[in-house]
């Protein structure tokens, strides 16, 4: 499974409870993705893909 049909499980799963409980509640769980998401994306960024474009630009092969 790629990292695009996992995204999809995961947007279809957090809509698809829309009917077994209540609008406001789902917000809150895609929220706090979001919030999560947002901390870890810079923070893998900076880490990781940050030292390796750095890294390309040094060889000369950027």
């Amino acid at each position: 499974m790629t990292g695009v049909h996992l995204l999809i499980v995961c947007i279809a799963g957090s809509f698809a409870n829309i009917w077994v409980s209540p609008l406001w509640q789902n917000s809150i769980y895609i929220g706090k993705a979001l919030l999560y998401s947002s901390i870890m994306a810079p923070i893998i960024h900076f880490a990781v893909d940050k030292r390796e474009v750095n890294e390309m630009k040094e060889l000369g092969s950027w």
